[in-house]
């Protein structure tokens, strides 16, 4: 308690939450210095009152103020000005104090003993009104009540006597004891909370991040598998062109045979590179765009890496028409290549010797659906629940971080304002995407 007390640092929610609690102070703050100069309006000159509310009342307007320019700097981030802020509101809250606690002070040395009770009364109420206010911040409890009621509590030791005075002083001397440390606990929690949810971000950011790179590892070993035949046929044919040339056999017909098929492998090397760009370099801006090239993109993407596993994918069109929709670009094929690298790591996983994966487009009514099949033998029904839940991975011994279907089904029913649903067929686990045109 006292380490804290030491050092101004606090979590910018906390420090939100105090400062937006300014209005729920406001009738407190005014309706207390009224009654406390109707108390002593019998007693000192009205001139000297008056000064003191014009004072009491500069004094909340610059918390008011200093509040409203605080919440801003939280807006802007601004750190340095969120301290400056803070110290100033607390400054303010602790002359506030003070100067309740003086007017308290005068009431109880002149005023009779029913101003007395008020007095005392008006004390408890602002204090636990106070408590509801400042909690977050420790601070803040600690400076506005240690003053008030401190000042009452020798006021009354020192200008009372009786018993029922005795029993207020014990009052005030219990509600400190327990209040302090008692606001001191719920800042406390509060502040472990916020440690939580800030560990609790870093590791989702830590995740996030470690699916981008099993993403990029993954994009690179499907351009790897993309290229490995191009790049090897452009290799066979240059050699073939070197050979002929230096044994001096090399004819017009080979050269342009031979130059058509390093050209046509370079353009396909060339289109390789900007369905992967595409797909990589998504905007958060829709366009209207063409159904079908995003599910000709997930298949050229993954399709070469497939191969090499003979894993067959057997796309059908139900619908051959074209389909406009207004999405971000590359999204749809994301969640497609998700699925599909799914479908092929439970083939892996299962050892299926014959993996097949059935993808297929159709129009019913007004929507359009899309079916991702496997023949990997289903999902254990114990998890097929939980599939679409965010960092939910059987992949452990892979890395998996439990995100890209998550994602997935974020970015269709989210994003495209659709569905995505699994669940188990004879043949395996079966992906349904439904959109609506």
């Amino acid at each position: 308690m006292l380490n804290q007390l030491k050092s101004l640092n606090y979590y910018d929610e906390l420090v939100k939450t105090l400062l937006e609690a300014k209005t729920a102070a406001l009738a407190s703050n005014i309706a207390a210095p009224l009654i406390l100069v109707y108390i002593l309006s019998s007693y000192i000159n009205i001139l000297i009152l008056f000064s003191y509310l014009v004072f009491k009342f500069i004094t909340l307007i610059l918390r008011l103020t200093f509040a409203n320019r605080g919440l801003k700097a939280i807006r802007n981030n601004n750190s340095k000005k969120i301290k400056k802020y803070l110290k100033l509101y607390l400054t303010t809250l602790f002359i506030n104090s003070v100067l309740l606690a003086s007017a308290s002070v005068l009431a109880i040395i002149y005023g009779t003993t029913t101003d007395i009770f008020i007095v005392i009364a008006l004390a408890f109420g602002m204090a636990a009104g106070a408590i509801s206010t400042t909690a977050t911040i420790f601070h803040a409890t600690v400076l506005f009540i240690v003053p008030y009621m401190s000042f009452i509590f020798i006021a009354l030791l020192l200008n009372t006597s009786g018993l029922i005075y005795y029993l207020s002083e014990f009052s005030i001397i219990i509600f400190m004891v327990i209040t302090i440390p008692s606001t001191f606990r719920m800042f406390s929690s509060l502040k472990n909370n916020i440690e939580k949810t800030i560990k609790l971000k870093d590791q989702q950011k830590q995740l996030i991040q470690a699916e981008r790179i099993a993403s990029m590892a993954e994009i690179m070993n499907n351009i790897a598998h993309q290229w490995r035949q191009p790049l090897s046929i452009i290799s066979t044919a240059t050699s073939g062109l070197v050979l002929e040339r230096e044994n001096h056999i090399l004819k017009d017909e080979s050269f342009i045979k031979y130059t058509n098929l390093i050209m046509d492998n370079t353009q396909y090397l060339s289109k390789t590179i900007d369905e992967f760009r595409d797909f990589i370099e998504t905007t958060p801006i829709n366009k209207t765009l063409l159904l079908q090239d995003s599910i000709t993109s997930a298949i050229n993407i993954t399709k070469a890496v497939l191969q090499s596993l003979n894993i067959k994918l057997i796309y059908t069109k139900k619908y051959n028409d074209d389909i406009l929709l207004n999405m971000n670009e590359g999204e749809l094929t994301q969640v497609l290549i998700n699925i599909i690298n799914n479908a092929k790591e439970a083939i892996q996983s299962k050892n299926i010797k014959d993996g097949k994966i059935y993808l297929s487009l159709n129009k019913i009514n007004d929507n359009i659906i899309i079916e991702i099949e496997d023949n990997a033998k289903g999902i254990p029904s114990d998890i097929i629940g939980k599939i679409f839940e965010p960092y939910f991975t059987t992949k452990h011994n892979l890395k998996g971080t439990g995100l890209g279907l998550s994602t997935s089904h974020k970015i269709i029913t989210k994003n495209l304002n659709g569905q995505l649903s699994v669940k188990n067929t004879a043949l395996g686990a079966k992906f349904t995407i439904k959109l609506k045109i």
